[in-house]
């Protein structure tokens, strides 16, 4: 996957997350997670999570796609690339990762219950979804999924 929403030789982002888990970081979960900093609610720093979620968005001239991989320890446990329209923004396609990796987790019925940590580059996305103020409908509704 490469981002917008193909295969491709070159491997980019996945190749990091491929060399990301050649260490395995246990697929047990954390046994004190510490609390992040967000004034309304906390994000949950998980040292041993049981999954992990990579998320990814990127535009190439008028195509703009996104892609994720949830992991345990060392295994993909799923993953989805798709296609977004011509007009939307890097950050947009970065938060659209992170929320539909999100709504995989929860409608999983095999995953659902366990913990997960989101892996990601974004500092914009992770900035906007811990900020007190929401000005974006789809950072609103990823908020909004973060928060169930």
């Amino acid at each position: 996957w490469d981002g917008i929403g193909r295969l491709s030789s070159r491997k980019g982002h996945h190749r990091l997350h491929d060399d990301t888990l050649k260490s395995p970081f246990g697929c047990a979960p954390s046994d004190d997670p510490k609390l992040g900093q967000d004034l309304e609610y906390p994000f949950v720093q998980l040292d041993r999570p049981d999954l992990a979620l990579y998320p990814d968005g990127s535009k190439e001239a008028k195509r703009v796609g996104i892609g994720w991989a949830v992991t345990c320890a060392d295994q993909v446990v799923a993953e989805n690339s798709i296609r977004l329209d011509e007009h939307a923004t890097v950050f947009q396609a970065e938060v659209e990762a992170i929320r539909s990796g999100l709504k995989w987790w929860q409608t999983s019925e095999k995953h659902k219950e366990k913990s997960l940590k989101i892996l990601t580059d974004s500092q914009a996305a992770v900035g906007a979804l811990k900020g007190k103020f929401v000005t974006s409908n789809l950072v609103g509704e990823t908020k909004s999924v973060l928060k169930q």
